[in-house]
């Protein structure tokens, strides 16, 4: 998981070894990881040492903040996201082709409500502690 010291080209920036650690618990089968210094800006390895792997990230009172899942060549294609973005509170899904482009659609914001009812369906098994 996370990183292996190394620099990494595509992110421009040094990677230190183990910025991540496991917490020993599961959210819907998922590994709940935690930064070892809340300080750090990053939230999510922007690369797994595992292929096809996936983590989730808490806030420190146990309610969801993160999830990625990984591809086979170790980058990040998937991220969802319960906090601020385009001004608003949402939960939201950014994804990331084999280019690096991204797209990001909003699944739900406290102003709004349900957003999109298929991602919403699809993701709410990881709103632990949310209410949308």
């Amino acid at each position: 998981m996370g990183s292996n010291g190394s620099y990494d080209p595509e992110t421009g920036r040094t990677l230190r070894k183990f910025e991540w650690e496991y917490t020993g618990s599961t959210l819907c089968g998922i590994e709940i990881i935690k930064k070892k210094n809340d300080k750090e800006s990053i939230s999510l390895p922007p690369k797994s040492a595992t292929p096809g792997s996936a983590y989730v990230m808490l806030d420190k009172d146990g309610n969801f903040k993160h999830y990625a899942e990984y591809g086979e060549n170790q980058k990040m294609k998937l991220r969802l996201d319960y906090g601020m973005h385009g001004g608003k509170k949402s939960f939201h899904v950014h994804e990331y082709d084999e280019n690096g482009r991204e797209t990001t659609t909003v699944i739900a914001s406290n102003e709004e409500g349900i957003i999109d009812e298929k991602l919403y369906n699809k993701y709410k098994k990881f709103l632990k502690g949310l209410d949308l």
